[in-house]
């Protein structure tokens, strides 16, 4: 069983990841070209595509750790599948602590870090982030706030979306983590 202060971890990490903080992930430069039409005309439509793919994960995350029993199988519209696994686990985690999320972070900034569109016509876009979390937090069944004091009011991330040709044509979240970029937050 995990204690009380590692799940309220782990309710922040649904929404704002507190995994640790990654290098820059370069993608390899792109292949000759296929009968593939791309996705993205532009890094501008890149960008554009994964806002509202990263508005929506957001939405549906913050529901459903935000509800004592919403169906964790609804993030699959919205994340890949091992991504799903992921925090479908943390949120059962938090539940079973009586705990669960209130509120929604804010976005206040996004940029592209870089887009990547493969010859069989996968593609990956990775974007950073920057939430405000002062009206997010963690409650426990009594709706008594237990969120950590000590927090950072606005929390970096860096997002990569994957939309697979064959699988999943639209962009899903594949993974977030915290990013510390010395810009991002403003800081």
């Amino acid at each position: 069983m995990l204690r009380r202060p590692a799940l309220i971890g782990l309710a922040i990490a649904l929404v704002v990841p507190l995994a640790a903080c990654t290098d820059t992930t370069r993608i390899p430069e792109a292949e000759p070209s296929s009968d593939v039409a791309p996705l993205f005309a532009s890094d501008e439509e890149a960008l554009a595509a994964a806002l509202d793919s990263y508005e929506s994960y957001r939405v549906v995350t913050s529901a459903v750790s935000g509800s004592r029993d919403a169906d964790t199988a609804v993030l699959s519209e919205v994340a890949v599948p091992t991504h799903v696994d992921e925090l479908a686990e943390s949120i059962e985690a938090l539940r079973s602590e009586g705990l669960r999320t209130q509120g929604q972070p804010v976005l206040s900034s996004i940029s592209l870090q870089q887009h990547f569109e493969e010859v069989n016509g996968d593609v990956t876009v990775v974007i950073y982030v920057c939430l405000d979390v002062t009206e997010f937090g963690v409650v426990d069944s009594l709706g008594v706030d237990q969120t950590p004091a000590d927090r950072d009011d606005r929390v970096g991330l860096e997002i990569e979306l994957w939309a697979m040709n064959d699988l999943a044509p639209e962009l899903k979240v594949a993974r977030s983590e915290v990013w510390r970029g010395s810009e991002l937050c403003g800081g």
